[in-house]
């Protein structure tokens, strides 16, 4: 054993001295692969509730047109109607919107088109309860948008515009659905009634917050899960290179004639190459981590880290409690698993055809071997003996040679 780690250890300083190790750093950033910005927003002071008609102020042209048939005996269309357009809100020395009403969506289409104009709105009542409230599309947010916006979305419009998109709603369309909604409540209640709505804005404290691009981190990430393994490859590749270099040079042939062993030529190449690896991937990360998947799949060990990387980018973390409740303890366990199938693989065959021991006896054995050589002295005799019953055994692992003076 000894004698193996003393050529292990002279071959990895013949490694060191004649190769130069490519550089891996152009190849991946760790330290660049998170996209990220920072933000500071200020304190916001609260705004005093303000009635719903003031923010209801538009052209004094602007017209609303609602498709009202007549289709509930229970409730009088022209009441209905009247109640509508006597709302405060559409009535109110605040603003003086026109309402047409129409009975089906065909004569509001003809009046749109014989007076070349654009409704601020259009309502269709499907009944006296159930309706469609349809605005301008440079007004109306996005019906796409998901209900619940994002904080920072809505703190960086304040600050751009001094409005978010909660607030476009005020302009019209909250107007017009509670002008319509207490319209209805006096229909089923057969008396005028009015409900004062008053709409103010909460104070906002000082706000600081990391901002990461969801869309390039998602790339960086996808683009590391790819590229990690490929470096495994580059560094494999490397190595049957300096393999076949070798090969060419006949190094491999040498030394072995003169008594090293062969598993210590490509074991000296993998301890030059594998710290760099470590390295590599151990720039961001803790060294326990990299330690246990020394010996795991590349590929597992890819995604398992692209996942370490998106826990990290989400604040999360990650540690023995929850560590099978995220997909990272998931591929860790998948990695564990490879590690024992390979292991009990390597145990059950190394190699389908083994090295003859014989079990100590020799694997080739010569006895009583001559060589006769013709005899140039004319007054001697005609042949010359030169080997007569040399006898020799070979055996495993052994460097044999015959020798004579």
């Amino acid at each position: 054993m000894g004698l193996f780690i003393q050529q292990l250890k002279t071959l990895i300083w013949k490694n060191i001295k004649v190769k130069r190790f490519e550089k891996i750093n152009d190849i991946i950033n760790e330290d660049n692969i998170i996209n990220y910005e920072e933000y500071n927003f200020g304190k916001v002071e609260s705004v005093k509730p303000v009635d719903i008609k003031e923010f209801f102020q538009h052209n004094i042209n602007a017209q609303i047109g609602f498709v009202i048939p007549d289709t509930d005996k229970n409730v009088k269309r022209a009441n209905f109607v009247e109640n509508l357009k006597n709302n405060d809100i559409f009535s109110s020395n605040y603003n003086a919107i026109q309402i047409e009403t129409f009975l089906d969506k065909n004569s509001l289409s003809d009046y749109k088109e014989k007076n070349s104009i654009e409704f601020l709105a259009e309502v269709t009542f499907y009944n006296y309860s159930n309706y469609v409230i349809r605005i301008d599309g440079e007004t109306i947010v996005d019906p796409n948008l998901d209900p619940v916006g994002s904080y920072y979305k809505s703190r960086k419009m304040i600050d751009d515009r001094d409005v978010t998109y909660a607030d476009r709603y005020l302009n019209t369309f909250v107007p017009v659905q509670l002008a319509i909604d207490q319209t209805i409540i006096q229909s089923k209640l057969d008396k005028k009634i009015n409900i004062n709505t008053n709409i103010g804005k909460l104070s906002k404290p000082e706000f600081n917050i990391t901002l990461i691009d969801s869309e390039k981190d998602d790339e960086a990430l996808t683009m590391s899960t790819i590229i990690l393994p490929l470096i495994f490859f580059v560094v494999l590749i490397n190595l049957m290179k300096s393999i076949i270099v070798e090969k060419e040079k006949k190094q491999e042939e040498g030394l072995i004639t003169i008594g090293v062993h062969p598993s210590t030529l490509w074991l000296s190449w993998e301890i030059c190459y594998i710290p760099m690896y470590i390295y590599k991937l151990g720039t961001n990360y803790p060294l326990i981590q990299k330690t246990l998947c020394l010996f795991l799949s590349p590929i597992n060990f890819s995604i398992a880290l692209g996942k370490l990387n998106l826990a990290k980018t989400q604040n999360k973390f990650i540690s023995f409690s929850n560590l099978f409740d995220s997909e990272f303890g998931i591929y860790l366990l998948i990695m564990f698993l490879s590690v024992v199938l390979y292991h009990c693989l390597n145990r059950y065959s190394n190699d389908y055809e083994r090295d003859p021991i014989n079990n100590g006896y020799p694997l080739v054995e010569v006895k009583d071997i001559f060589k006769l050589y013709k005899n140039r002295i004319k007054n001697g005799k005609k042949y010359v003996n030169v080997l007569n019953g040399v006898s020799f055994n070979v055996y495993n692992n052994e460097i044999f040679a015959i020798l004579s003076v």
